[in-house]
C-alpha cells in the first residue's frame, strides 16, 4: 500500500512540476516585439490674419515613417483642395525594445515655386516606445495615426 501511495504521489509530482513549466513555455513563446502600425496624415496650410486657413493644393510632400535600425516606409504625396498630402503614408513594423518611430514630412521645394515669398518648415512625429509599450503586450498591435502640420512662415 506504501508503494502505491508513493507511486501516485511521484506521479502527482511529476505531473504538477509539468504543468508549472507550461506557463513559463507560453513565456518563451511570445514574440519579443510589438506591431506597431502607422498611418500618417500630413497638411500644408497659411494661417492667414483673419484666424482662417489657407490650403496650398498641388504642392509635393517627401514623406517618411523610419524606425531605429533603419527600416522605412516612404512616398511622395499631392496635397489636395485642403491642403491634405494624398494618399496617407502607412506602414507597420515589429518594434522591438527601446526602439522608436520618427515620421518626418517635407515639401519639396521646387513644387512649391509659386509661393516664393514662404520658408517651408519640416513637420515631425516620434512614437516613443513607451508610448506603444503603454497598455500593450508583446505580440499585439497598436495603430497610431500622426497629423503633421506645415505651417509655412512668410519671409521678411
Amino acid at each position: 500500500m506504501k508503494a502505491k501511495v508513493l507511486a501516485v504521489s511521484v506521479v502527482f509530482l511529476f505531473l504538477m512540476i509539468g504543468l508549472s513549466g507550461c506557463d513559463e513555455l507560453e513565456e518563451l513563446n511570445k514574440p519579443n516585439y510589438i506591431i506597431v502600425k502607422v498611418e500618417m496624415d500630413v497638411r500644408v496650410s497659411i494661417n492667414n490674419a483673419e484666424s482662417d486657413y489657407s490650403d496650398l493644393p498641388k504642392i509635393l510632400i517627401n514623406a517618411e515613417i523610419i524606425k531605429d535600425g533603419g527600416e522605412r516606409v516612404s512616398d511622395i504625396m499631392t496635397t489636395n483642395e485642403y491642403g491634405y498630402g494624398r494618399p496617407k503614408l502607412k506602414g507597420t513594423f515589429n518594434l522591438y525594445k527601446e526602439q522608436d518611430i520618427v515620421c518626418i514630412a517635407n515639401v519639396v521645394l521646387e513644387s512649391a515655386s509659386n509661393y516664393p515669398e514662404y520658408t517651408f518648415n519640416s513637420a515631425v512625429y516620434t512614437i516613443t516606445w513607451e508610448m506603444a509599450k503603454s497598455g500593450t503586450d508583446w505580440g499585439e498591435s497598436v495603430t497610431y495615426f500622426p497629423d503633421l502640420k506645415i505651417y509655412p512662415t512668410k519671409n521678411s
